[in-house]
């Protein structure tokens, strides 16, 4: 009997190794799976709120801030903590000063970063995914890549990001040389254009549209105000919020909420709150009939909508 229960435990530790074997360390205290990697909230806001400046593809002659891996290997010093790490990302994020940077090269090169104004908490789970995650098995970011094996959501999904990144590139840009306000004219005569250039690359219709629209071009049609309503309804009940695909005559539609963060505030937010003076009197200027004001935080502002051939 000895015997057996001695073969029993060395059986089990031989399996609780093999497990282990496939995970990742965290910190001296934690062991994080692949799996949970995959799945870490942080992943998706990286990529949602930090991928339109920082993402790991492309030349470093297209870039206006470093990738995320730099990032991390900068912030990520020999022996400290996961909570010192989320610490530091997080007092630069509250104040993005030359002082709470680790990276002064980047600053000459690219200058400080806005104060965006995003969450902590988004902000703590995105540094917490960075730590724990290696960064450089992903270096191309949003970038279209092999489509072979997708599923039309997958593409769709791929369309939308790989646009949003573009047009968030030019616009951070317009806003770290010119300011917010002398931004907006940025995207009044440059937005689109750069859409339709991408929609002829990929042989495709792209299109932001919304009910609330600053620009009356921008307003959804019936269709596309039933979807919006429908993630609107998904977000207020504390659904996931998947994309919508239908085909109509050998066309896919692809449907994908815009939601609102810091950065869209200070010019999609409270007038004289978070859009400031200056911000304001351009938006009047340029938009008299601007309806696409008054947003907080985590609200749907519209979709994209995008259709292709099958």
């Amino acid at each position: 009997m000895k015997k057996l229960t001695v073969l029993t435990a060395f059986i089990l530790a031989l399996f609780v190794a093999c497990q282990n074997a496939t995970q990742t360390k965290g910190t001296d205290n934690q062991i994080v799976s692949a799996v949970d990697l995959d799945n870490h909230p942080g992943k998706e806001l990286m990529a949602t709120n930090c991928y339109s400046c920082h993402a790991p593809g492309g030349g470093p002659e297209n870039r206006i801030a470093p990738p995320m891996h730099a990032v991390k290997m900068h912030y990520k010093e020999n022996g400290i903590s996961k909570e010192e790490f989320v610490a530091n990302i997080l007092a630069f994020h509250k104040n993005p000063v030359a002082e709470n940077s680790k990276m002064p090269n980047a600053i000459e090169k690219f200058g400080i970063m806005p104060k965006f104004g995003f969450p902590d908490k988004d902000i703590e789970q995105i540094a917490e995914y960075m730590f724990l995650a290696d960064l450089n098995k992903n270096l191309q970011g949003n970038s279209m890549g092999n489509m072979e094996g997708k599923s039309t959501a997958e593409i769709g999904l791929s369309y939308a990001m790989s646009t949003k990144q573009q047009l968030g590139k030019n616009l951070m840009s317009a806003i770290k040389t010119e300011g917010t306000p002398n931004a907006i004219a940025f995207c009044n005569v440059h937005a689109y254009p750069i859409t339709d250039s991408l929609a002829k690359i990929y042989n495709l219709s792209i299109k932001r549209v919304t009910d609330k629209p600053r620009n009356s071009s921008n307003l959804a049609n019936e269709d596309e105000l039933a979807h919006i309503e429908t993630f609107k309804n998904a977000l207020i009940e504390g659904k996931e919020l998947e994309s919508i695909v239908s085909e109509t005559d050998g066309i896919i539609n692809f449907y994908y909420p815009i939601i609102t963060n810091g950065m869209c505030l200070q010019c999609h937010g409270e007038p004289n709150k978070e859009i400031d003076e200056a911000t304001l009197a351009q938006l009047n200027k340029l938009y008299p009939d601007d309806k696409a004001k008054g947003y907080a935080m985590n609200q749907v502002r519209g979709i994209w909508s995008i259709s292709w051939e099958k």
